[in-house]
Parts: C-alpha cells; structure tokens; sequence
C-alpha cells in the first residue's frame, strides 16, 4: 500500500467520499453521471451534516447547487439509460435542462435525433414548443393545492391498498414520516431515488404530483410492470385522464376508483388540504373484482377494458377465462 492511499485509508468518509469525486473527471456523459451517482451514495452513506462538509470545506470543486444538479442528472430513468447514453451532449449544464422535459417527450427527441452530442443549451428550451402537444398532454390542469409535494396520504385509503394486496412491499416515493401511514417494508426517499431503484412485490405509489416527477414514475412503474417485477399495484395520482402518463398507467391497469369529493391529504403541523383537482386510484393486479370490493365505499369503480369484446361487464375479466389466482405476477401488456 503506497503512503497516498494509507493516508486515504485513515481518512474521515467525507474525505473518502471527496477523493473519489474529485477523481471522476467531469469530462464525458459517463463521468457526469458517475460523479451524480457517487455524489447520491455519500449522501446516503454520510451521517447528518458530513454531506454538507464536502462543501463548506471545500472538499470537492464545485457548489451545493451544482451537486444537486448533477444529482438529478443521474436519477433521471432517460438521461441515465445507458442505450442513450451515445447521444447526450457531454455538458452536465446542458443535460440538467434535459431534466426539465417530461420523460416522455425526452424520450422521443432521442430517438427521433433531435438531441444529440452537440445540441447547444439554448435549443434544449426550443423543445418544449416544438412538443407543444405532447408537453401539454403530459401536465395536469392542476397539480396541487400548494405546489408543495410533501402531501401524504390518508389512512383510510392506504388501509384499502392494503387490505386488497396483502401487505405493502415497497413504496418508492415516501419519505420516513410517510411511511409511519404506509408502513410499507422497503420504501426510496427523494434521497435515495426509486427512480433509479429496482421495484418489486406489490407496490404502493403516491407520486409527487409536479412535473417532470409525475411522469417519470409513472413511466418507471409501467417499466416495472413490463419487466414482471411486480405482483400488484395500487397508484394514486391526479385524474388527469388526457396526458400522456395516466393513458401509459391505465393501460396495463385493471380498474379505477374515482372518489367521490377531493381526498384531504395531510401534513404535519398543517390542516388537512384537498387539491385543486379530483384523484383516481389506479389498481394493477390480478383480482379486479377484490379491488372493487376494497375501494367502492370511496366512489365509483369501473374495469379497465383492453379487450372490450371479450370482457365481462361486471367483473372487467375476460369471457372463458378461470378466474386468476391470488398474488400472480402481472403479465406484460
């Protein structure tokens, strides 16, 4: 072992956590994201106020502001894909204003060419308008109440979820407190980034009701979905039935419940607040008739028809087909 890295070895993690960023060279897409990465794994390795060292003295070469920038380059499910990877421009300033635009018209200007290694910045705003369609269809009317996202769920329809999958594996948008309600036995925090995480089991999902953040766990649950990782979900979000993330939900989705009113989420410290817009909650799973039973005392519930002709009206499954077993995983759409 060289005098260098024993000196590293015996050195606090923050100093630890510095060397390796620092060593990262900032150079490639690759690199940014990599030094995105390591910047999410020292915040949750680092105990309470470690984190904020890296900066205060000066250990890295760069703000807070620029650490949380890069930050949510790498947790962003387009941007961090590694088969895009070749057509990112390498400038971590210019791939933050790619994390403004919703995942699914970010996803279709890669592809279609638009965004390429040498897009200048400026052009990223120009996006926007020339997805003028698809960027509408993508944002709610309203998003919330305060525009705060910190808004968490009611018991009673947590209980619900519950009751109709067995148990909460995973919820992958909470936050400790949150969690005293969902009582989930995995959850990612706005830190941790379930974005970026592996989902499984059956799924609880509040997402934060701002764009892009909207969007992009909805595309991620879709993803999950497809990937046969889960074995139910229960999603609540914004009735926004005309953008483009609630159609990718409800079309692997086996039912609906829209509550009749607004549903009063809480926060701590603060009176109980409904939202400027309705909700639905979203159920995917293999049981439609168990989540009507769980969810009809909050409002309507109606199936999802895939296949209209084939279905049965009053238990949304198709006609001469055995009914599915309990728990099975989702098969892809």
């Amino acid at each position: 072992m060289t005098t260098r890295s024993l000196k590293l070895a015996r050195a606090p993690r923050a100093e630890q956590w510095a060397h390796k960023i620092n060593t990262a060279s900032a150079r490639s897409v690759e690199s940014i994201l990599e030094i995105g990465r390591l910047l999410h794994a020292a915040k949750r390795d680092l105990a309470h106020g470690e984190f904020g060292r890296l900066f205060d003295e000066r250990l890295i070469p760069f703000s807070q502001n620029t650490a949380d920038r890069l930050m949510a380059i790498a947790g962003n499910p387009v941007l961090s894909n590694s088969a895009h990877v070749q057509n990112l421009p390498p400038s971590w300033g210019t791939l933050y204003e790619l994390t403004k635009i919703p995942g699914p018209v970010l996803r279709n200007a890669i592809k279609d060419g638009i965004i390429t290694p040498d897009i200048p910045r400026k052009a990223i705003a120009g996006l926007l308008p020339a997805g003028a369609r698809l960027e509408s269809e993508s944002k709610p009317h309203v998003a919330g109440h305060t525009g705060d996202n910190e808004w968490y769920t009611p018991a009673e329809i947590v209980n619900a979820a519950r009751a109709l999958m067995g148990g909460i594996d995973l919820d992958p948008a909470s936050s400790e407190l949150a969690n005293t309600v969902i009582n989930a036995r995995k959850y990612f925090t706005r830190e941790a980034s379930g974005l970026t995480r592996d989902w499984f089991g059956r799924v609880w999902l509040n997402p934060p009701y701002g764009q892009p953040l909207v969007a992009d766990f909805c595309e991620k649950l879709v993803q999950e979905v497809h990937n046969g990782h889960l074995e139910a979900a229960v999603v609540l979000v914004n009735n926004a039935t005309e953008t483009v993330w609630f159609q990718m939900v409800a079309d692997v989705a086996a039912g609906i419940c829209f509550p009749r009113g607004r549903i009063l989420f809480w926060q701590p410290g603060k009176p109980d607040a409904p939202p400027l817009q309705g909700q639905a909650i979203v159920y995917l799973g293999p049981d439609f008739l168990a989540f009507r039973r769980a969810f009809q005392h909050l409002g309507i519930v109606v199936p999802v028809y895939l296949e209209a002709d084939n279905c049965d009206a009053h238990t949304g499954q198709p006609r001469n087909a055995p009914p599915p077993g309990p728990r099975q995983t989702i098969d892809p759409v």
